[in-house]
């Protein structure tokens, strides 16, 4: 993982780890024209592994006083969005891919707003290291 996205909290990062390797299995799948139900695999473990990661972070935030918060908040919002959107398309048409580049897109904002606050992390986030 690159450095920039390591906040030094090892629980954090572990999830950061994961939710790269389920994001690029989902662009494996869509590249390969997996099957329907390969595809809803791949989405429903990115589903699971971001809930799980934003409500830890979300926690992680409240105890940091995270001056971004709100907006840290609204893009997990807006990416589970895009997951559930992605699931619908699944369901209605039995594929999905990425010619939109919108997978990518989504794998570039999440680590946008994990890159700011793991700098944060690292400057204000001693107590959470030990």
């Amino acid at each position: 993982m690159d450095e920039r996205y390591c906040s030094g909290i090892s629980e954090l990062d572990t999830q950061h780890e994961q939710i790269e390797e389920a994001v690029a299995s989902l662009l494996d799948a869509m590249e390969s024209k997996a099957s329907a139900d390969l595809l809803q695999s791949a989405l429903v473990r990115l589903d699971e592994l971001l809930r799980f990661h934003f409500a830890v972070e979300d926690s992680v935030m409240e105890i940091l006083s995270y001056p971004f918060v709100l907006e840290h908040r609204f893009a997990h919002r807006e990416i589970l969005q895009h997951i559930g959107d992605l699931k619908d398309v699944l369901r209605q048409r039995g594929a999905i891919d990425d010619s939109s580049g919108s997978v990518h897109k989504l794998a570039f904002d999440i680590a946008r707003h994990d890159r700011v606050f793991a700098g944060f992390v690292k400057t204000h986030g001693e107590s959470l290291r030990h």
